[in-house]
């Protein structure tokens, strides 16, 4: 079926003219601004809500009589995963867990990861074995970084070299 179409190439396909309200599912007021719905705005999809103030909830159903929040965006634009009402910029919900933030993924259990966690009133910062060193650097240009400080895996630190002998080392 076309909507603005005479000859469509989907099931369902609308004119091709890019415009914020292709879709209303619920409108305040008759402008392109305070509706729900779908459009097309400088070639990206817009989804829009009606207000500063409505939120943005994606849920998954869980059976035929319940659905599950998964994440919500904030009218304010905080996001909030596992929590409804997020009160900064990325929250997360408030559930003590090894695995919180997973930036690499070694094996699927609680302990062999690269990331962030909380664990009993402490930022856990984790890698993924004792092979695995923690290395923080600083940005020497646009082209590279220079490393500042090395904690080997088996917990030697090193402050100016990459490769410390046991207990600190230092080199300035």
């Amino acid at each position: 079926m076309g909507i603005g179409v005479s000859s469509p190439n989907a099931q369902l396909q609308f004119t091709n003219t890019p415009i914020n309200r292709k879709i209303v599912l619920y409108e305040l007021s008759n402008n392109d601004n305070e509706y729900y719905g779908f459009g097309i705005n400088n070639l990206a999809t817009r989804y829009q809500v009606g207000s500063l103030t409505a939120d943005h909830v994606f849920y998954a159903g869980n059976g035929p009589f319940a659905s599950n929040e998964l994440f919500r965006i904030k009218g304010n634009g905080n996001i909030g995963i596992g929590t409804s009402s997020p009160t900064a910029q990325l929250q997360l919900a408030n559930i003590i867990s090894n695995r919180k933030i997973v930036l690499y993924d070694a094996n699927n259990n609680d302990h062999q990861f690269s990331g962030l966690g909380i664990n009993n009133d402490a930022v856990r910062y984790q890698t993924a074995s004792t092979t695995t060193d923690h290395a923080f650097y600083a940005g020497a240009s646009t082209t590279s970084s220079v490393e500042l400080m090395r904690i080997k895996g088996t917990g030697r630190v090193g402050i100016g070299t990459s490769n410390p002998t046991p207990g600190l080392t230092r080199c300035w």
